[in-house]
C-alpha cells in the first residue's frame, strides 16, 4: 500500500469513529488525526493510533490489550496481525462490553 492510500484509508477511519462515538456515548473522545483515544467515567482508556513505518493502526484497549491491524484489500478491512480478527469487530465488542451498551463501528465507505 502507498503511504498517501495509508493516510487516507486511516484518517478517515479515525475521524469517523471518533465522530461516531462523540455522537452516540457520553464519554470523552479526542481525536488528533492520527491518534483517536476514547476515555471513559472511570478512567479507562482506549488508544486507536497509525503507526506509519509498518502502515498499521495499533489499539490499546483496557478489555483486550494490544493489538495491531494490517489493511487488507480483498477484504476491505483492517486484519489483525496476529489473528485477532477485523478492527472493527473487536473495538465494536470492546467498548460495547466497557460501556455497558452496544455500539457497532463498521469501516467507512
Amino acid at each position: 500500500m502507498e503511504d498517501q492510500a495509508f493516510e487516507a484509508i486511516a484518517a478517515n477511519l479515525l475521524e469517523a469513529w471518533a465522530e461516531l462515538i462523540e455522537d452516540t456515548v457520553d464519554v470523552d473522545v479526542d481525536c488528533d488525526g492520527s491518534v483517536l483515544s476514547v476515555e471513559l467515567d472511570d478512567g479507562r482508556i482506549f488508544i486507536l493510533n497509525r503507526h506509519r513505518p509498518l502502515k498499521q493502526l495499533w489499539l490499546s484497549s483496557p478489555i483486550s490489550g494490544a493489538s495491531h491491524y494490517a489493511w487488507d484489500e480483498a477484504t476491505q478491512s483492517w486484519l489483525g496481525t496476529r489473528e485477532q480478527g477485523r478492527l472493527d469487530t473487536l473495538f465494536s465488542d470492546d467498548l460495547s462490553t466497557a460501556i455497558g451498551e452496544k455500539i457497532t463501528l463498521t469501516q467507512p465507505a
